[in-house]
């Protein structure tokens, strides 16, 4: 709302934008995860659509009932669906190379070839490609992000500085007490931080993260 109308589009504009792409992609994941097995229960398809409110789009674009190979195809990789893990893994990848700190000494840093891996893996992937089996491979990479500190510490340590001093402030007091702060947002119970990001327009992220939480309860 606010902070998508009115915030100035600078580092922690995007590092805001990053850090909400990764828990989307990594709560959808999972909810795939769980809800397009096979054989899939009862009407899982049905509610992963409609976790992911996607239900008038499904309508629209498939003329069949839910299947596994629809969902796939709509949730985890269609580039146009702003609700699909391939859709965030774009916007991690975008925001990411505009962030200071992505590439060390000239090559790419640890989370930027993470969002140039999963980029590549879904624009090549085919629905047969997606199994079970690669989903959580996929979401367990997102969710090393999202509980690392490496990534969070790095972009505050450079926003403090001014893009000055990033490794001094990096390897001392300064850097323990940001990524304490950042943990905070990008914190390993990747369900519960949605509610503390930026919704977007349609204010959707509560339920998605609710559903995020008993899916994970449900494995546990």
């Amino acid at each position: 709302g606010l902070v998508h109308e009115n915030m100035y589009h600078f580092t922690g504009w995007r590092f805001l934008r990053v850090g909400r792409a990764l828990e989307r992609a990594w709560l959808t994941t999972q909810a795939l995860e769980r809800l397009t097995e096979v054989p899939a229960d009862d009407g899982s398809l049905d509610l992963a659509v409609e976790l992911c409110d996607s239900v008038m789009t499904h309508r629209r674009r498939y003329v069949v009932a839910t299947t596994r190979e629809t969902v796939i195809d709509l949730l985890a990789l269609d580039a146009q669906n702003p609700r699909s893990v391939r859709f965030q893994v774009d916007a991690i990848r975008e925001h990411s190379q505009a962030l200071p700190g992505v590439e060390e000494d000239g090559d790419l840093s640890e989370f930027g070839r993470m969002g140039e891996r999963l980029h590549a893996r879904l624009t090549l992937a085919s629905v047969t490609d997606l199994s079970g089996d690669t989903l959580r491979t996929i979401r367990n990479e997102l969710g090393q992000q999202i509980g690392g500190d490496q990534f969070a510490a790095g972009v505050v340590a450079v926003g403090v500085v001014g893009q000055q001093h990033p490794q001094a402030v990096a390897d001392g007091d300064a850097r323990r007490d940001d990524e304490e702060a950042a943990g905070e947002v990008l914190a390993p119970g990747a369900a519960n931080g949605v509610d503390r990001l930026p919704r977007d327009e349609h204010c959707h992220d509560r339920g998605l993260a609710c559903a995020g939480r008993e899916l994970q309860s449900r494995a546990e």
